[in-house]
């Protein structure tokens, strides 16, 4: 947890990995090492936020090239080197590998600094890219709130290709500068396409924010994201992903589901304490496996705990079952007067409950498992 200041909600479970890169002018060659069945994935994210995944469920965990192939560049990769087409000129990746518990995490580690990535020109099999003497640094840019951003879609229209359906909306992007046959320049701007430019950017924010709130339907509390990482057209739900803090996973490969309200939809708090209790014939349907964990409702950040538990799930190693073959989880700030095997440690404030089901089954992803309510004990 003292390493999760860049990420929203990290799993406890996994590390994690990542990079941008540019394909403009030739591919991105991505190393992953043998994992020798280790769990891994990495997520592979184009500027419209469509998802892709090279991991254990679509190549299995065996060594492997793969190049991500920019939309305009022609040419023969070398023999053992996978093509996967990616539809911008950047992109992307973010990887995640299991660590199973801290004894794990050294093993973990290792196999983590295995995966790397180098443009094809610099690609040599089996020899990862040195180090950068002198890492690339540009000043971190906050565009949000000024014509600047408009500057920046510009920018991005022109060095991509149109996609296939958004003619119409180009056309009209061009005619106030910002479209892709246009280059913007806030100076030049008609005075009164600037006020409006200038109007749209907090009535923007605004609907933005309205849609991060979650619209999607609690049942049992439980409100499940099944339409990550595919959003074609529906651009404010892409910007909505965005400005939540990520671009997750496709519900495929992980589907996440959030509880923020106990049965008597009371919001959770560590002033109260909790359970979670799957029947024996009702565990979650997963084919890999699936976490628990705990944030603070104000920044999806862990707390520290005494026991230094951040998640808990079918891989914990001493999880207690009752003779019936059902699971209890607890949830609750202070530690439990019985013993501590199914306790999740919660924050003190107020909380969120985030459960991650690794390769679902079709009973998930159709909806037809529903997951039980966390109930309040006290």
């Amino acid at each position: 947890p003292e390493h999760d200041a860049d990420l929203k909600a990290p799993s406890g479970i996994m590390l994690y990995f990542g990079g941008w890169g540019d394909l403009s002018k030739e591919p991105v060659v991505i190393h992953n090492p043998d994992t020798d069945g280790r769990y891994y994935t990495m997520a592979i994210a184009d500027l419209n936020l469509e998802l892709m995944h090279l991991g254990r469920r679509t190549v299995g965990t065996d060594e492997h090239y793969h190049a991500l192939v920019g939309p305009g560049w022609k040419g023969a990769l070398p023999g053992g080197v996978r093509p996967v087409n990616v539809e911008t000129n950047q992109v992307r990746v973010l990887g995640r590998i299991l660590a199973q518990n801290p004894g794990d995490v050294s093993a973990a580690k290792a196999l983590q600094q295995q995966f790397w990535m180098t443009p094809l020109s610099q690609w040599k099999r089996g020899k990862p890219p040195p180090p950068e003497a002198k890492p690339v640094r540009t000043a971190a840019i906050d565009p949000m709130n000024d014509l600047e951003f408009f500057r920046i879609l510009n920018e991005g229209l022109r060095s991509n290709p149109q996609r296939s359906g958004e003619a119409a909306l180009m056309t009209q992007f061009d005619t106030i500068g910002v479209g892709p046959f246009s280059e913007f320049n806030s100076a030049k701007l008609d005075p009164a396409i600037a006020a409006g430019l200038k109007r749209a950017i907090p009535a923007a924010g605004k609907m933005i924010e309205q849609a991060s709130r979650s619209t999607i339907t609690p049942v049992n509390g439980w409100m499940t994201a099944n339409k990550s990482g595919r959003y074609g057209f529906d651009y404010l739900r892409r910007a909505a992903k965005l400005a939540a803090g990520g671009f997750g996973l496709l519900p495929e490969e992980s589907l996440y589901s959030t509880a923020l309200y106990d049965d008597t939809v009371t919001p959770l708090s560590g002033e109260h304490r909790y359970t979670l209790t799957f029947k024996a014939s009702e565990l979650p349907p997963v084919k890999e496996f699936w976490s628990l964990a705990a944030y603070r409702a104000e920044d999806s950040k862990f707390e520290p705990n005494s026991l230094g538990r951040y998640s808990i799930g079918s891989l914990s190693s001493n999880l207690k079952y009752a003779t019936d073959g059902s699971l209890t989880i607890h949830f609750q700030h202070a530690p439990p007067a019985q013993a501590t095997q199914n306790w999740l440690p919660t924050p003190k404030g107020k909380f969120f409950i985030l459960m991650r089901q690794y390769e679902p089954k079709e009973a998930l992803l159709k909806g037809n498992y529903r997951l039980p309510p966390v109930k309040r004990v006290k």
